[in-house]
């Protein structure tokens, strides 16, 4: 979004598209056995199915800076009148990953941050 400041026009195909994908991970099964989908790091394209081989798991960012950009995103939209959408399709997906990190801010994980 920053890198073509934060012009909708620009931006509007591709972060609709990242929305879909958050909302078809935040519901997808886990096979890693993991407690929560939402800290796995790795998935497939273009299905967007989890990654199954080996990789650092869990890394814990990922609710974090998946809300961060939703949150920008959700600003730039009700700036050009597009709050039902923000209503709709992005609060209850912000809402989800900061539960996570409400909850489990101090969980261990292997992401960069630890």
């Amino acid at each position: 979004m920053e890198l073509n400041n934060f012009n909708l026009s620009i931006i509007q195909t591709h972060m609709n598209a990242y929305v879909g994908w958050i909302k078809h991970v935040q519901n997808e099964a886990n096979p890693q056995g993991f407690p929560d989908i939402r800290i796995n790091p790795k998935f497939e394209l273009p299905n967007g199915e989890v990654f199954p081989g080996p990789w650092c798991r869990p890394q814990t960012d990922g609710p974090g800076l998946r809300s961060a950009t939703l949150q920008i995103y959700s600003n730039i939209l009700i700036e050009n009148g597009q709050t039902d959408y923000v209503k709709k399709n992005l609060v209850s997906l912000i809402k989800d990953d900061l539960d996570w990190v409400l909850n489990n801010w101090q969980a261990p994980g292997c992401d960069l941050w630890e």
